[in-house]
């Protein structure tokens, strides 16, 4: 027997409705103004893979703290089949190269963003603003109708289900208004006859969540005017050069320049980043304790976290030096481990809520 939890930290679901969320086109959340996205239908079908596999899956959930959902299956008879080393595995999967992204230039283009999940908006903003694009937001059709007409936008990104005003109702309605900009749907449901549903909406395009940023901005590319920088251009900007392409610690000149987030001066996320801030210094301590007592596992832990954490609230910096600060864990490489966490120490003292005045973040 294979077993797989799956856990998630969500809103949970109550004790009447835990085995509705596996009939097809049923959803646990059912108030009239939808706050969750999908048909009712992946459960379904994944129960009866499951099933059909000689397995099962149910689920244990606590309102206001998440779920978890239990699949088993029946892999068969395993004698003789080759199994992979799990160390082996994790010491192969630190020393991939990541395959190298494109990366985009844009003229300040405006773009706004329509979705009703805060989440999303967030992501798509930080994307495309990295691209140098202007983002605005609005979270549900009849906000986006209400902005269109009191600005001009170049591009709109249009999420299908919203609670107020979907976004096929708004399509049309700007559609009826003589509103020419291009605007794309973003959906998670692109189902069976879905394209002629968009195309009589009067949308431009459609991209399917969750999205592949890359081909997002490959297309966004087209439509506004979007170039791909070449190698040399990003890691101009990216501070690092072709001779020393930033794959470890550099020994040049220490930059001592203040670092700002780039969400400070968000009236909402400020307080993110002054929190991360706050408890940078002691996440610190417990990354040093770790690697004093050779525990690399558990630095292994910080690092995957502050990889994540320091993008989420602007600190992009963080990104590189975790990731290989992870990846030297995960092949018992100390030294490394050291020199990395050193570097982050480093960006650690130039953090700033707020770019010393005459400096631009």
């Amino acid at each position: 027997t294979y077993c797989i939890d799956v856990a998630d930290t969500g809103v949970g679901i109550a004790p009447d409705k835990v085995e509705s969320v596996f009939e097809p086109f049923v959803q646990a959340e059912t108030s009239t103004t939808r706050h969750f996205g999908g048909t009712g239908l992946g459960l379904t079908i994944s129960r009866r893979f499951a099933k059909a596999m000689g397995g099962d899956i149910t689920v244990t959930s606590k309102p206001g703290r998440g779920s978890v959902f239990h699949v088993i299956i029946d892999p068969g008879a395993l004698k003789g089949t080759p199994m992979l080393n799990p160390d082996e595995l994790i010491r192969q999967a630190s020393e991939i190269t990541v395959q190298q992204t494109l990366h985009w230039r844009f003229p300040p283009r405006r773009v706004l963003v329509v979705d009703d999940g805060a989440e999303n908006r967030e992501l798509v903003r930080l994307v495309l603003e990295e691209t140098g694009l202007v983002v605005a937001e609005a979270v549900n059709g009849q906000e986006a109708l209400d902005m269109v007409a009191q600005s001009s936008f170049d591009l709109v990104l249009m999420d299908m289900q919203m609670p107020v005003m979907d976004g096929v109702m708004a399509t049309r309605l700007l559609r009826e208004r003589g509103v020419k900009t291009p605007i794309l749907a973003l959906t998670a449901n692109a189902m069976k006859g879905f394209e002629q549903e968009i195309n009589q909406a009067g949308f431009s395009g459609f991209h399917t969540k969750p999205l592949s940023i890359g081909t997002l901005l490959t297309d966004l590319a087209q439509r506004l005017g979007g170039e791909c920088l070449a190698r040399e251009e990003v890691l101009k900007l990216q501070g690092a050069t072709a001779d020393n392409p930033g794959n470890s610690p550099g020994n040049g000149p220490l930059d001592t320049s203040p670092m700002v987030s780039r969400l400070s001066q968000h009236p909402k996320l400020r307080k993110v980043v002054t929190r991360f801030m706050d408890e940078f210094p002691g996440k610190l301590a417990l990354m040093k304790q770790s690697l004093n007592q050779n525990d690399l596992a558990q630095l292994a832990l910080h690092a995957h976290w502050l990889k994540g954490a320091g993008g989420s609230v602007g600190f992009d910096a963080y990104f590189e030096p975790a990731r290989h600060l992870e990846a030297a864990c995960n092949v018992d490489d100390a030294v490394q481990a050291g020199h990395w966490l050193q570097h982050i120490e480093e960006l650690g003292k130039r953090m700033v809520l707020d770019a010393p005045q005459g400096i631009t973040a």
